[in-house]
């Protein structure tokens, strides 16, 4: 009798455990197109990421070496026996055990609310375990699909420049803004390349602006625009006459505020996790830089070559150039690239270029009569 209840339970146990691991396979989804940005440079992984209840995994031994771990088994020590795993990195040392969530650090334990699995017999980890048992700090950006890596030194600083700049760039009365977007489309085995430019001063005190755009294709498209007393006014070069457009209060501030702040430095979680700072004492400027994508700037290229092409956003890396003693955005530089929706090809590659020039000039901008 014992010995058929025994088998009875066996049996039970065998068909749970059946179930849990059928269950624990169907929960782990493949996320290929997720971003992982460590220190402002984007990595890619021989296997994809998955996701597990809402938690990130990566491949243990690649992860590892892209936050900074020797790639050798001195410093990546695998115990079959135990399926365990002990990360060296630096003076730090790190032992994971599968599905345990419980790490141990120096000696130390901490418990977290996940564990690391085996999938297609290639061991996994929660990207957040292993960062933060490294003392770095995580970001999730949901739009973006991406996650981001940072120390806390680099975090601190990129978000002391941002703040710094933001103070500076509030305090000039007036300025232009120049972009130069050089853009190469391909498709069907040629290419074709033209470079938009646009034109942006603006006086903060009678909130005014006076916007500029050349786009240099199927003939020459100019665009010429003025905004003041809540109202743009926009040149129809068909009609060859101006048409104006009354904004709301709340609108037309957002609208002044877009085109100016697009030197500007979001003090934002993903900005400041995304990016590092150098310091070029030569130049005496501070470079921030990394595989983020700054809004307002993506967006100026959309204003102006929105009527011929709709892009995508891929792929993007944005260089930013701070002076060290004024905190004073001087230049963006933005790499983009990715799918479009246009006749004249199905990719594109972009390098768009914002600099501040006439800082505090001597002009005015008039508003068009008679409209």
């Amino acid at each position: 009798m014992l010995k058929k209840a025994l088998t009875v339970f066996a049996a039970i146990a065998l068909i749970l455990f059946l179930f849990t691991a059928t269950y624990a396979e169907s929960s782990i989804v493949e996320s290929s197109d997720v971003k992982v940005i460590i220190d402002g440079q984007l990595y890619t992984y021989a296997y994809v990421p998955v996701n597990i209840n809402g938690r990130l995994f990566l491949p243990i031994r690649e992860v590892a070496v892209s936050l900074g771990v020797a790639n050798d088994n001195e410093h990546i020590i695998w115990n079959d026996a135990e399926k365990s795993a002990t990360i060296i990195y630096g003076d730090i040392k790190v032992n994971l055990v599968i599905n345990n969530p419980t790490v141990t650090v120096n000696g130390e334990t901490r418990t977290f609310d996940t564990a690391p699995v085996i999938y297609k017999d290639k061991t996994y980890v929660p990207l957040r375990m292993l960062s933060e048992c490294f003392n770095r700090k995580v970001h999730w950006d949901e739009k973006l699909r991406a996650a981001f890596i940072t120390t806390e030194e680099q975090y601190n600083k990129v978000r002391y420049i941002a703040e710094k700049s933001s103070e500076a760039l509030s305090a000039i009365k007036k300025g232009t803004i120049d972009t130069k977007m050089e853009i190469q489309i391909f498709g069907q085995g040629s290419s074709v390349s033209f470079t938009p430019s646009m034109s942006t001063r603006f006086d903060r005190e009678s909130k005014r602006l006076h916007i500029v755009m050349d786009v240099p294709i199927m003939g020459n498209l100019s665009f010429n625009r003025y905004y003041g007393d809540n109202a743009l006014y926009n040149w129809n070069m068909f009609r060859r006459n101006w048409e104006k457009t009354v904004f709301e209060d709340e609108y037309a501030d957002i609208f002044f505020q877009n085109n100016v702040d697009v030197l500007s430095l979001a003090n934002s979680e993903t900005i400041c996790s995304g990016m590092v700072v150098e310091e070029d004492a030569g130049s005496n400027k501070y470079i921030v830089k990394g595989n983020i994508y700054q809004a307002d700037v993506f967006n100026l290229v959309n204003e102006v070559v929105y009527v011929l092409i709709t892009f995508e956003l891929d792929e993007y890396y944005t260089t930013v150039y701070v002076d060290m003693d004024s905190f004073l955005i001087e230049k963006i530089v933005m790499d983009i690239g990715g799918g479009l929706d246009s006749q004249l090809g199905e990719n594109y590659s972009a390098k768009i270029t914002c600099q501040f020039n006439n800082i505090n000039g001597n002009f005015e901008i008039t508003l068009p009569d008679g409209v």
